[in-house]
């Protein structure tokens, strides 16, 4: 790929995302209030078995729009983008001299090395299976992944390398395995993602469209992403991206109204309201929101999943909040009233929580019927009336919570055009 982009400050305006499958319990015990460690798509562990189930980064600004947060990449030493550039030639290691073992043992280190936020030694882990093994399925994923992450602390010149290499990588690992399992789907789709954006930021806006369009046929439907990056703002001008938005924003609630379905029309039998301080005194309440699709998030910093949620919780803010969704986090501390309010405000700035925090108290939790665990999240449809339970932070369950807020959103949206028509 041998265009430039223009801008040379184009590594503050990428969103370098790595796709994460997480399995995340519930939260009943007390954890310290610190960064959890390096997260990454080979990050198996569930909640409990390390410091926090998954990590709350400080949040990237994409285009003055909250990104979803993330943790930059490990610096690279003085010589890590020359280490990288040699490395991105792949060695040539003679297949005989691996084993099937020892190329599971490599992908493996690079998997752990990856986890714990070494993406360089993890990247060169994969290059060594790639090197003799150029179609390994693991390590076509992970080094595109790891790619990604490693975007942050490259020159401009390497950075443009890198990501045609990951889309060489994620291109071949699709062309050689069918389907694509459900992770490496996300990894092909952010991958192209950036692609586009740099081909965007180029001016090269028919190719950028095509690679949007190889990433929006392997599912990658995130368009509020889409709307945030400068390089793809001559893209977004140019009428087949508006076409394209409409069709993906179209099959996503077409999916998301059979997918959401059930858990929508499962009867949750509890009124639900609060009036709550945020942690500066100003009071609130679930009656100001009416007219809105509301989110409540029941959290605490202490909790380790509750952290793993923020970032999801921030996206669907970013996406949703100009079209109706109003969330609200009631934060519930294991220390005195005194020292959570300090503790909550410091925590919503430092990791640029944009949406309300409020305090919670015991009785909003006891309208909650057998309140079983952090977090706990309601949905609640423009009447107010609760239509959606989530406890814990189960694998898949963010992206349910995201389907019923957008069936819900065209629900009020086509609400106001019916009673219209009813009327004389």
């Amino acid at each position: 790929m041998g265009a430039r982009p223009r801008n040379r400050q184009l590594v503050s305006r990428l969103l370098l995302v790595a796709s994460t499958a997480l399995i995340l319990a519930g939260c009943g015990e007390e954890e310290p209030l610190k960064p959890d460690e390096g997260v990454s798509p080979f990050y198996t562990k569930k909640a409990g078995e390390a410091d926090g189930a998954h990590e709350v980064r400080p949040v990237t600004k994409v285009a003055g729009a909250e990104s979803t947060p993330e943790k930059p990449a490990t610096p690279a030493p003085s010589s890590g983008p020359e280490n990288l550039k040699s490395n991105s030639k792949r060695p040539e290691i003679p297949p005989e001299q691996f084993s099937f073992e020892d190329l599971d043992k490599l992908n493996k280190a690079g998997g752990t090395l990856a986890e714990k936020g070494a993406f360089l030694e993890a990247a060169k882990a994969f290059d060594q299976v790639l090197g003799a093994e150029p179609q390994n399925r693991q390590a076509l994923s992970g080094r595109a992944s790891v790619g990604t992450q490693l975007l942050a602390g490259l020159s401009e010149q390497d950075r443009i390398a890198e990501i045609g290499r990951n889309a060489d990588l994620v291109r071949t690992l699709k062309k050689t395995y069918k389907p694509l399992q459900p992770r490496e789907s996300k990894i092909y789709g952010i991958t192209l993602f950036n692609e586009a954006v740099i081909l965007g930021d180029a001016g090269e806006v028919d190719k950028s469209l095509e690679v949007l369009k190889e990433a929006v046929a392997e599912g990658f439907n995130d368009w509020g992403l889409m709307e945030g990056p400068p390089g793809l703002k001559k893209v977004r001008s140019d009428p087949r991206y508006q076409k394209l938005l409409k069709e993906i924003q179209a099959e996503f609630l077409k999916n998301a109204r059979v997918n959401a379905k059930n858990r929508l029309d499962r009867y949750v039998d509890f009124p639900f309201e609060f009036r709550l301080k945020d942690p500066d005194g100003k009071e609130y309440s679930s009656a100001e929101l009416k007219g809105k699709i509301v989110l409540v998030d029941f959290w605490g910093t202490w909790c380790g999943p509750c952290r793993g949620a923020i970032p999801g919780l921030i996206d669907l803010h970013r996406k949703y909040a100009d079209k109706g969704l109003a969330i609200v986090g009631i934060a519930y501390e294991q220390v005195p009233q005194d020292e959570a309010k300090p503790l909550v405000k410091r925590f919503v700035a430092d990791f640029h929580i944009p949406y309300l925090c409020v305090m919670g108290n015991d009785e909003t939790q006891a309208r909650v019927p057998n309140f079983s665990g952090y977090p706990t999240t309601l949905l609640l449809d423009g009447t107010g009336k609760v239509r959606f339970m989530s406890v814990g932070a189960q694998e898949g369950e963010a992206e349910a919570i995201e389907e019923a807020v957008v069936v819900l959103l065209d629900d009020l949206k086509s609400k106001p055009a019916a009673d219209a028509a009813k009327k004389p």
